[in-house]
């Protein structure tokens, strides 16, 4: 998100809440496209925690403080009836890679963790899984809400300004890519990305596709709801103070062309 605001790149695949905080501390850009409309995260617990109760008085691994994951972990600790401030300490454990390494060394007793490595742990019997959240069932238990806005595509609004068309080409192969993931097979979908997993089964690859399917978006299109429940979550956290508009960070335009 640094790289884009500086100009360095002109894209930007990241969190709906992020997006907004960066709003809230006056960077003002744009989502034009949604890549999942529910949180693909996953609470993953080392083997003897339980439930998210027994994480009184442990850490949990998130990427960084005021990031997607401490907002959510923050707010699962809550819902289980802990004070997110007192009775746990979120730890920035950076990406994939470190977060399993944390987990397995016991510098944290949890982690906000994605596929493919939620399975591979799980797998391996070195993590369980304490909270998914990456159905509209799911969703609305935790969060009150069916409907997420998540993983987004972001541009600068002088981007969007000075090239338009690239916006609207690049947000058209994306949606084309949505809807290719609708129309294939866990199996088919794994074939293609599981190179870009170092280190995983192709098998585990396509068991989390089919575990995060419900979340993919097929239109692109960012629903009003979505916005709402994921500004809420990061306000919750305490990582923005006042709602941010809609219309502020978000424009359909390029994905509802892309559709047509």
């Amino acid at each position: 998100m640094q790289a884009l605001v500086a100009g360095q790149v002109e894209f930007c695949a990241t969190g709906h809440g992020q997006v907004a905080n960066m709003y809230a501390k006056g960077k003002s850009t744009k989502i034009v496209n949604l890549m999942q409309d529910k949180c693909t995260f996953y609470l993953i617990g080392r083997p003897e925690i339980r439930d998210i109760a027994a994480l009184k008085g442990k850490m949990i691994g998130c990427t960084q403080i005021g990031a997607e994951t401490y907002a959510v972990g923050r707010l699962l600790a809550k819902k289980a009836g802990l004070d997110p401030d007192k009775d746990v300490t979120l730890v920035p454990v950076s990406g994939m890679a470190t977060m399993v390494s944390a987990l397995e060394n016991n510098r944290v007793q949890a982690v906000m963790a994605w596929q493919p490595v939620t399975l591979k742990l799980v797998g391996e019997r070195k993590g369980v899984i304490l909270a998914q959240l990456n159905t509209s069932a799911d969703s609305a238990r935790h969060f009150g809400s069916p409907s997420y806005s998540f993983s987004v595509l972001q541009v600068t609004d002088e981007f969007i300004k000075q090239q338009p068309h690239t916006v609207q080409k690049f947000v058209k192969a994306l949606v084309e890519a949505e809807k290719w993931i609708g129309s294939h097979t866990d199996e088919e979908i794994a074939k293609v990305v599981t190179p870009y997993f170092s280190g995983m089964a192709q098998n585990v690859v396509a068991s989390s596709v089919g575990m995060d399917r419900e979340a993919f978006s097929s239109t692109g299109i960012v629903p009003e709801q979505g916005h709402e429940t994921a500004v809420k979550i990061f306000m919750d956290a305490g990582v923005i103070a006042k709602p941010v508009p809609f219309d502020a960070i978000v424009d359909n335009s390029f994905s509802k062309n892309a559709n047509q």
